[in-house]
């Protein structure tokens, strides 16, 4: 992301078994709220936290929907996510609370799809670990890449895609001057 996460105040939408969460945790972020619709992944990722007595009280579960962001404005200098918005059912909705969750120096980097530097033995276990937990899972709605980033700009700040093969960040800043 160009940039330390130690000492930021993240936000992390559908984190799902909590891979990434345990990673900013590790890297110092000062506090991490995992907003997810499946009490069950919150759950697991509280229990995987749970081994890292240090981080616990950095960690704060809350189960919800990106559609309807529940916190208040103005409070994160990070909102990431990754591999969930193609399932957000309101992307005008969720980019809104978002922006409005954001504080204004604030940067939010959402992602989805394997991109071209992801080992293949990565995506293997990221397969059989979803295979064992979800064995008919529902496929991937497609998404407007460009729909989501003139929706952000639209909504305000600056953004860009950063496209690498199959998969794709989008890098908004709640601000003007970083792009």
């Amino acid at each position: 992301m160009g940039g330390a996460l130690a000492g930021l105040t993240v936000l992390e939408i559908g984190g799902g078994v909590g891979n990434m969460a345990l990673e900013m945790l590790r890297a110092g972020v000062a506090s991490l709220d995992d907003l997810d619709i499946s009490p069950a992944m919150l759950d697991r990722t509280t229990r995987r936290i749970a081994g890292h007595p240090e981080w616990v009280a950095r960690f704060r579960p809350c189960q919800g929907d990106a559609t309807a962001v529940p916190f208040a404005s103005a409070s994160y200098d990070l909102v990431f996510s990754r591999g969930s918005i193609q399932f957000w059912p309101d992307i005008p909705a969720a980019l809104a609370g978002i922006r409005r969750v954001l504080r204004p120096e604030g940067l939010a980097y959402l992602g989805g799809g394997f991109g071209l530097s992801t080992p293949a033995a990565v995506k293997q276990a990221i397969y059989q670990e979803k295979e064992a937990r979800m064995p008919n899972p529902r496929p991937i709605p497609q998404l407007d890449k460009m729909a989501l980033l003139e929706t952000a700009r639209r909504l305000g700040g600056s953004a860009r895609l950063e496209l690498d093969g199959p998969g794709f960040w989008l890098v908004w800043y709640r601000g003007l001057s970083y792009i």
